[in-house]
């Protein structure tokens, strides 16, 4: 699900993951998200003099897109009004301004953010998978050492599920892509969230592949299996008969009749 600003959001049929190198693929989350495209083009342009990259290097230029988006957008935001540039504010800006003006200025440049975080993924030269995120202000972590990670609004839901399903590198195909998926669902409690599934798998010199809605449709009738599901009468009935709770409840009812004379 992708939003505009804050105030509005909608399921579009947009990819949500988009290739910026043969070996790498990023995805994008926020509040809006209408910025990360001038972010993705110039990531593809810094990315496509190389045919393989190490992941510092990628790290770096994803980093240095992201800032240089953010400086842009600032310096149209509080600057291109006046007429000046970025860098005539910081040569000039003093003199013109004096101190008081130049510091309120300066304070919004320094906190304009971009409500984006992108998640990137692929492969170094050496065939070597990783995973890193970058956020405002241009800020990464590295998701190498357990290799998942989640973004958007619906990540704590996400992000728990997979720690809980203990994933790990070697898994299995099959099951990565359920646990993934589960994942993604248990993220849906959160709003702006989005109910469809886009799910691609990467391998080292091979094509990116995109599961069909079939293959998608296959894993969510495992989840309806599986997932949580409410209490039957005689699973409370079995409950009730805990001995905790039956003398919790025999502790109750000989409290209610003081608490009737009480009121008396």
């Amino acid at each position: 699900m992708f939003g505009i600003g804050g105030w509005a959001e909608a399921e579009l049929n947009i990819r949500k993951a988009t290739a910026i190198h043969k070996d790498w693929m990023v995805m994008i989350a926020g509040n809006d998200v209408a910025p990360a495209v001038d972010i993705i083009d110039d990531l593809r342009s810094r990315l496509k003099v190389g045919s393989s990259w190490s992941v510092c290097a990628v790290i770096e230029q994803t980093v240095e897109a992201y800032k240089c988006k953010r400086m842009k957008d600032a310096e149209t935001k509080y600057l291109s009004s006046r007429g000046w540039t970025m860098e005539k504010f910081r040569t000039e800006g003093l003199a013109l301004l004096g101190q008081s003006s130049y510091d309120e200025l300066d304070l919004r440049l320094q906190n304009a953010e971009l409500s984006i975080t992108m998640l990137v993924a692929g492969f170094d030269e050496d065939g070597i998978g990783h995973l890193f995120s970058v956020s405002d202000p241009g800020q990464h972590q590295r998701h190498d050492l357990n290799g998942f990670h989640a973004i958007g609004s619906g990540e704590f839901g996400a992000y728990y599920m997979m720690l809980w399903r203990e994933l790990h590198v070697k898994m299995p195909l099959e099951t990565m892509l359920y646990f993934s998926e589960e994942a993604k669902i248990f993220g849906e409690q959160a709003g702006g969230v989005g109910y469809k599934s886009d799910i691609y798998v990467m391998r080292h010199g091979c094509r990116t592949r995109k599961l069909t809605r079939g293959s998608v449709n296959a894993l969510d009738s495992v989840w309806n299996l599986l997932r949580p599901k409410e209490l039957v009468r005689k699973q409370r009935d079995q409950l009730a008969k805990l001995k905790e709770v039956k003398s919790l409840r025999a502790e109750l009812r000989a409290l209610r009749p003081k608490a009737r004379k009480a009121k008396r």
